[in-house]
């Protein structure tokens, strides 16, 4: 018996990430927070992997592509859009996925406007690199860019957009400003402009059309990784629940601080998001 779509669940995001078997990165980062604050979530893989590539053993792999369409197909299918209010959109795990994706919030932002598009462009790091293949900095740059409401870059990926090195505070100001376009409204930096912090403080940076913040909170180091995840779709709930753009970076920069400290605490090389959301 195959059932109607006349009835959907409502869902409030869709998060296309990375997924992992085990491990607090991706969309298993992304999602606890967002059911932590009351929100249906789509999950779209875009990878499967055993865990993170940073441990000594590694299996699974990209998305097919006739996968991928196909999940994006199924949530038009379901009905999804017609209530769904955010798309967040995370690791990619290859160019052809970016085209993919280019095409389709393309169609969503033409019949779906209502839908609020948020992008963290997941390419490296200041510490590491390109952790993706360096062709997928120029879709984002030449396409995905343009689709997106707001962007999450850390400063390493706020550089590869901008195609330069941004040292100063003001460079980097400049920087994030010539992302903005008419469908890019804001674009939040973290970890921005690192040569210029004060002394065990870190700074973010929110550039809109119409001025900037800068936002600092203690640094604290850690091993894990997902805090990119973590704070992306805290920004993202705390702003469908109402919060400003300035507000709902605080409160996302301050739940990130807790997960790390708790992390540190336990002595673990995973997130301890889960305990920190119980808190």
């Amino acid at each position: 018996m195959s059932k109607s779509d006349s009835n959907p669940l409502n869902i409030d995001v869709i998060s296309i990430q990375s997924q992992v078997v085990y491990g607090m990165v991706g969309n298993n980062a992304v999602v606890p927070v967002l059911q932590a604050h009351g929100l249906n979530v789509c999950i779209v893989p875009t990878v499967y992997l055993s865990n993170s590539p940073l441990y000594n053993s590694l299996h699974g792999g990209v998305i097919p592509e006739d996968w991928f369409t196909g999940y994006l197909q199924a949530i038009e299918d379901r009905g999804v859009l017609n209530k769904c209010r955010s798309i967040l959109l995370g690791y990619l795990g290859s160019s052809a996925q970016a085209d993919i994706l280019s095409t389709w919030l393309a169609k969503v932002q033409q019949q779906h406007p209502h839908i609020t598009i948020q992008i963290d462009p997941v390419l490296g790091d200041i510490d590491c690199g390109f952790y993706v293949d360096q062709s997928l900095n120029q879709a984002y740059r030449e396409k995905l860019r343009y689709l997106a409401h707001g962007m999450t870059p850390n400063h390493f990926e706020l550089e590869c957009l901008c195609g330069e090195k941004l040292q100063s505070l003001e460079q980097t100001i400049a920087g994030a400003r010539s992302l903005l376009s008419e469908q890019t409204q804001w674009i939040i930096t973290t970890s921005a402009a690192p040569e210029t912090w004060q002394e065990g403080q870190m700074q973010i940076l929110i550039v809109q059309k119409d001025g900037y913040e800068v936002q600092s909170h203690a640094y604290y180091k850690t091993s894990a990784q997902g805090t990119g995840d973590t704070f992306a779709s805290t920004l993202a709930a705390q702003m469908l629940k109402g919060k400003s753009l300035s507000e709902a970076t605080r409160l996302a920069s301050e739940q990130v601080v807790r997960t790390i400290l708790r992390t540190n605490a336990e002595d673990s090389n995973e997130l301890q998001l889960i305990a920190t959301l119980q808190q």
